[in-house]
């Protein structure tokens, strides 16, 4: 044990000295040297989440599993995000699978979901869902899942995640049908949008917001000026995302005075100077005044 100790010293330090000012890195790593089993354990930890080099991603990678440390959830979760960050998506998968292969849990599913959604991973994410999906899901499964169908205009498997989201009972919560009506919305199905919006108990800002947004996509003008009068009436408060969607569609004869009524809601709401919103709005002047030009 002491030998074992000292070696895994010995690794601390050169790897320390590689990423700081050499003084106060060797400094600050000979008074707080780890003795112990968790001591060791926090230092590899920090220094997992500060590498940036592949090569000694895999020694530490390597050096976590020697110890043992590989076991613990925080530990395949860094490992997951710091290849996943170096852009490896699969041996970020392949950890993944050892790591849960005898203990998948719904809990290490979502773990994994969310790594490989925050990276834009949404191709492996497909794939690594596709093959654990049998452990079981939630209403943190399903958001990122959906979301990954829609990036990669997949609606086939997005209807297969419908099915399953209606089966397991999850089809209430509002992130997951929020999540629905962007990606039918977004496959051009609006008509499907609407009836998952329709059948929505619950609805927030983001659901109203992907809703008129997928009017806007859509090219259903009318539907989405209705659907933000709807807002209106329902107490709801807008914000520029709400408000972007449907400036870009202003054209024509028309442009000038929705234009005007949309600046008028945007002074009402204090979200006028909201960048996209005025590079929208500027559009909208530059539409209208080549269009009176014409004549």
């Amino acid at each position: 044990m002491a030998t074992h100790c000292v070696n895994l010293s010995k690794f601390f330090k050169i790897t320390w000295v590689r990423h700081q000012s050499k003084q106060n890195r060797i400094n600050s790593f000979t008074s707080s040297a780890p003795t112990s089993e968790v001591g060791q354990l926090e230092g590899l930890t920090v220094l997992m989440h500060n590498t940036c080099s592949l090569k000694c991603l895999r020694a530490l990678h390597a050096r976590l599993a020697v110890t043992g440390s590989i076991r613990d959830n925080s530990v395949v979760t860094g490992l997951v995000e710091r290849y996943l960050s170096l852009g490896k998506p699969a041996p970020a998968a392949s950890l993944f699978a050892e790591a849960y292969h005898s203990r998948p849990t719904v809990y290490s599913l979502n773990l994994a979901v969310r790594c490989f959604s925050d990276h834009g991973f949404h191709r492996e994410l497909l794939d690594l869902y596709r093959e654990l999906c049998g452990i079981g899901s939630d209403n943190f499964t399903f958001p990122p899942v959906i979301k990954a169908c829609t990036t990669v205009s997949c609606l086939r498997m997005g209807r297969e995640v419908h099915c399953r989201v209606l089966r397991t009972g999850h089809g209430g919560n509002v992130g997951v049908q929020t999540a629905l009506l962007d990606l039918y919305a977004k496959a051009g199905q609006i008509d499907v949008s609407r009836r998952v919006f329709d059948g929505m108990v619950e609805r927030d800002l983001i659901s109203w917001n992907a809703m008129v947004s997928g009017y806007s996509l859509n090219g259903c003008f009318q539907e989405a000026v209705e659907a933000l009068h709807e807002m209106q009436q329902g107490g709801m408060r807008l914000n520029a995302s709400t408000l972007v969607g449907i400036i870009g569609m202003c054209g024509g004869v028309e442009a000038k005075d929705v234009g005007s009524s949309l600046h008028a809601l945007a002074m009402k709401y204090g979200v006028i100077a909201d960048e996209s919103l005025t590079s929208a709005f500027i559009s909208i002047v530059h539409a209208a005044q080549q269009l009176e030009g014409s004549f």
